[in-house]
């Protein structure tokens, strides 16, 4: 079995695509909060940024986050609502 019998490029492309837009939509006007790191409860490092998201690494277990992040509704409503997500449940 081929990765591409699993999640068809074409499908797969949409959903990124979709991902992408939702996460424009759903966390660019929310609160954000710092947060250690869920591993080990050190405060992380930046160490890079994606799609607007920044990702945190802690220096003592290496754990990569993401911090700050949304809030808790934030999750909520892109869970609930974002094309992305429905995509990838009703398929």
């Amino acid at each position: 079995m081929k990765e591409e019998d699993l999640r068809p490029k074409l499908i797969f492309d949409e959903y990124l695509r979709l991902a992408k837009l939702d996460t424009k939509f759903f966390f660019s006007n929310v609160v954000y909060e710092p947060i250690p790191c869920p591993a080990c409860g050190i405060n992380g490092e930046q160490s890079f940024s994606k799609n607007g998201i920044s990702y945190e690494l802690c220096p003592d277990c290496k754990t990569l986050f993401v911090s700050p992040r949304p809030i808790n509704d934030a999750f909520d409503s892109y869970y609930s609502n974002s094309p992305s997500t429905m995509m990838i449940c009703c398929q």
